[in-house]
C-alpha cells in the first residue's frame, strides 16, 4: 500500500437515502423504422395446422422474417407450417437503425424439439474434372429440409432433388447447403478447370417473386420474373419462358416455384420461391394490453441498472409507447418501448438510473403516458423489493488470521477475541447482547478502545485488496450499524471509517456518538471510488475518558 493522504472531499449519509440523479436519453434526428402490426392468426394450431403472418411496417427500407421466410414487402402475410412451437422474429431496418418485433406459434402436440435434422443422400458433379468452357452436371438429392443452396453463384434449389449444368470459369469448390428447424447439413464438391478461363458467365436473375405470396384456396397469385444474359428460362410446373414476364398461376395447395436461367455455354443460375395457399380465419378484435412481465438488475460497468420485460397481452398491435421507473415512490427514469404486435413481448431497461441497495423498492409502469388505448388499464404496474447483495461483511470477518485483518490500538498489536478488561483494548464478539435501544441483537462487533483517555482501536482488513482483489463498483455502498452496549452511560466516542485505494486513501466516515438511547445507520456511496481495488479501516477513538466506551459494530458491509 502507498503512502495515505486524504482526499478532499468525504461522502457520508446517515439515517437516509442517496438518489443519483438521471440523464438524458439518447438524441437524434432520424427515426427507426415503426413495425405498427405483426401478429399469427390463428397463434395456437394443431400440429399440421397453418398459421398465418400478418404485418405493417412504416419507413423500412427492408424488412426480413426469419425462420426461411427471408426478404418481404413492407406489408404483407404468410402462411407458415411450423412443427413445433416457432417465434417469427421480424426485422425492420432504414438508415436511422433497426427495430425488430417477435411473435410465438404455439403448436398443440407438434415436437418440442426439432424432429431432426436434413440428410443430403448425394451430391455430385459429373464429370468433376473439365476443360475451359466446358460444363459439369452438379446433382443432389435430399431428405427432411424446408430449403436449399448452393454456393457460390447459384443460389437456391429444389429442396429435395435436381440437377443442372454448370461452366465454371476455375477451378471451384461448390457446397450444398440444406436447411430446417433443426439446422444445417453441408455437402461439398470441388470441379477442376483446366485450360483458359472460358468467356463470358452466369445468367443474372434480377427479379423473381409472387404477388401476393398468400393466398386462399381457389384465388390467383402472379408469378413475376427478370433475368439477363440468359439463353433459357424456365420455371418449374410452367415451363420454357421469355427472360422477362409474368404469368397467373392458381396452385391448389403450398406450392414451391424453382426459376432456372441457363447461359449460352450451359451455366445456370436458380432461385426458389413458395406461394402458400391456407384458409384464413377473421381478423382478431379487442384492444392491446400491456404488462410489465419481470424486473430484474442487470450488471453492467457502470453498475447495476433495472431491466425489464414487457408484453403485449391483448389481441391487437399496441403502438409506441413509455415505460417508467420509479424508485421508493420516486421517478426516476422514462424509456421508450417500441410498437408491441398481438402476443409479443420486448426487454427493455433503464440505463440513465444506477441501482443503489438502500433504495430496493423499485416500480415499474408499463405505457406510463396513457397514450395507448388497453383492454385494461389497471394491470399495468409491476413492484419488487431487489435483493441487496452482501459483498463483504465486516462483523463476520473481524476474526480473520492476523494476515488478513490486522487489529492495533495505541499499546500496539491486539489479539482478536481478547478480555474485555484488557487495559490495551480489545475487539471480540458479543452475542443475544442488549444495546442502547434496549434492543437484543444476536451477533455484534465490541470494538473498545485503549483504557486511556482520547485511546483507539482499528482494525485493518487487508483481504478485501490483497486476498479477495475487491474492486468498488458503481452502486457499492459501505453500511454499518454503530452504537453502546446498554449502562455504557458515559460512552462517548468517533467512529471512523477509512477507505484505503491503490495510491490514495480517504476517511469516508467520521460520526462522534455519545450514548443517546438510539443506534445510528451510517451509509456511504463508493460510487466515487468505482474501478479501483480498495480495503477499509475501522476505528473507534474516545472523545476524552474510555472508562465506558463499550463502542458497538453491527451489519457493517459492503452491499450491492
Amino acid at each position: 500500500m502507498n503512502i495515505w493522504f486524504f482526499l478532499a472531499s468525504l461522502l457520508l449519509v446517515f439515517s437516509g437515502c442517496i438518489y443519483l440523479p438521471a440523464s438524458p436519453g439518447p438524441s437524434g434526428g432520424g427515426q427507426a423504422p415503426v413495425v405498427t402490426s405483426f401478429y399469427a392468426r390463428p397463434d395456437t394450431i394443431a400440429a399440421g395446422d397453418r398459421a398465418q403472418l400478418s404485418w405493417e411496417v412504416d419507413g423500412a427500407t427492408s424488412v426480413s422474417i426469419d425462420n426461411e421466410i427471408g426478404t418481404v414487402a413492407l406489408n404483407g402475410t404468410r402462411t407458415v407450417l411450423p412443427n413445433s412451437t416457432t417465434t417469427y422474429i421480424l426485422t425492420a431496418t432504414n438508415q436511422y437503425g433497426t427495430t425488430t418485433a417477435r411473435v410465438k406459434v404455439h403448436v398443440l402436440g407438434g415436437s418440442t424439439t426439432p424432429s431432426g435434422s436434413p440428410v443430403i443422400n448425394s451430391f455430385t458433379a459429373s464429370p468433376t474434372t473439365i476443360g475451359a468452357g466446358e460444363g459439369s452436371t452438379l446433382s443432389w438429392n435430399i431428405s427432411n429440409a424446408t430449403s436449399a443452396s448452393i454456393s457460390p453463384v447459384i443460389g437456391s434449389v429444389n429442396p429435395v432433388s435436381g440437377s443442372g449444368v454448370i461452366t465454371p470459369g476455375s477451378t471451384t469448390t461448390f457446397t450444398l447447403t440444406a436447411s430446417n428447424a433443426a439446422g444445417s447439413t453441408n455437402s461439398s464438391v470441388t470441379i477442376t478447370v483446366t485450360g483458359s478461363p472460358a468467356p463470358g458467365g452466369l445468367p443474372t436473375i434480377n427479379a423473381f417473386g409472387a404477388t401476393p405470396s398468400v393466398i386462399s384456396p381457389g384465388e390467383s397469385t402472379t408469378l413475376s420474373w427478370n433475368v439477363s444474359d440468359a439463353a433459357q428460362v424456365t420455371i418449374s410446373g410452367i415451363g420454357s419462358v421469355a427472360n422477362v414476364g409474368s404469368q397467373s398461376v392458381s396452385p391448389a395447395s403450398t406450392t414451391t416455384y424453382t426459376l432456372t436461367a441457363t447461359s449460352s455455354g450451359g451455366g445456370w443460375v436458380s432461385k426458389t420461391i413458395t406461394v402458400s395457399v391456407g384458409i384464413l380465419g377473421p381478423p382478431p378484435v379487442g384492444k392491446p394490453d400491456l404488462i410489465i412481465q419481470s424486473i430484474s438488475k442487470i450488471d453492467t460497468p457502470s453498475g447495476y441498472i433495472i431491466g425489464f420485460k414487457i408484453k403485449n397481452n391483448g389481441p391487437l398491435s399496441a403502438g409506441a409507447s413509455i415505460s417508467r421507473l420509479f424508485v421508493e415512490g420516486i421517478q426516476k427514469s422514462d424509456v421508450n418501448v417500441p410498437v408491441l404486435p398481438a402476443g409479443a413481448d420486448y426487454d427493455g431497461s433503464f440505463p440513465a438510473w444506477i441501482y443503489s441497495p438502500l433504495t430496493p423498492n423499485i416500480k415499474v409502469v408499463a405505457d406510463a403516458t396513457g397514450i395507448v388505448a388497453e383492454a385494461d388499464e389497471t394491470n399495468n404496474e409491476k413492484t419488487v423489493t431487489m435483493a441487496v447483495a452482501v459483498i463483504y461483511d465486516f462483523v463476520n470477518e473481524a476474526s480473520s488470521p492476523s494476515t488478513d485483518v490486522r487489529w492495533s490500538s495505541g499499546a500496539g498489536t491486539l489479539t482478536f477475541g481478547g478480555a474485555i478488561d484488557d487495559p490495551k483494548g480489545f475487539a471480540c464478539y458479543r452475542t443475544n447482547i442488549t444495546l442502547e435501544d434496549n434492543n437484543i441483537y444476536d451477533k455484534v462487533l465490541e470494538t473498545h478502545p485503549q483504557w486511556v483517555d482520547n485511546g483507539y482501536i482499528s482494525g485493518a482488513y487487508m483481504e478485501l485488496y490483497n486476498t479477495l482483489g475487491y474492486q468498488v463498483k458503481a452502486g457499492d455502498h459501505f453500511y454499518t450499524k454503530c452504537g453502546f452496549i446498554k449502562n455504557a452511560t458515559a460512552g462517548k466516542v468517533r467512529f471512523s471509517v477509512m477507505i484505503r485505494l491503490e495510491g490514495s486513501n480517504a476517511w469516508i466516515a467520521e460520526n462522534v456518538k455519545a450514548y443517546d438511547g438510539t443506534i445510528k445507520t451510517v451509509a456511504v456511496d463508493l460510487t466515487p471510488y468505482a474501478g479501483k481495488k480498495a480495503d477499509f479501516i475501522l476505528k473507534v477513538s474516545a472523545e476524552g475518558s474510555s472508562g465506558q466506551d463499550w463502542a458497538v459494530w453491527y451489519q457493517t458491509r459492503i452491499i450491492r
